[in-house]
């Protein structure tokens, strides 16, 4: 819980529910959403070519993901 004297500078977070946790118990690194599955799509590895660009250029083709 917040303390009753806040410290100024300081950074007060509450860890509740397994969303956020500490590295070392009591103590340590703030895990922020560690738990929860990360995913990365493959077609996020390249921007979607702009429309008009595709308009000057019928050569292009979007890029896989992007449709």
């Amino acid at each position: 819980k917040t303390p009753a004297n806040k410290v100024a500078g300081v950074v007060y977070v509450l860890l509740n529910n397994g969303a956020t946790e500490l590295s070392e118990g009591t103590k340590g690194n703030l895990l922020w959403r560690y738990s929860q599955k990360k995913e990365w799509d493959d077609y996020k590895y390249y921007y979607p070519i702009p429309y008009n660009e595709i308009v000057l250029n019928p050569n292009l083709k979007q890029n896989p993901g992007w449709q």
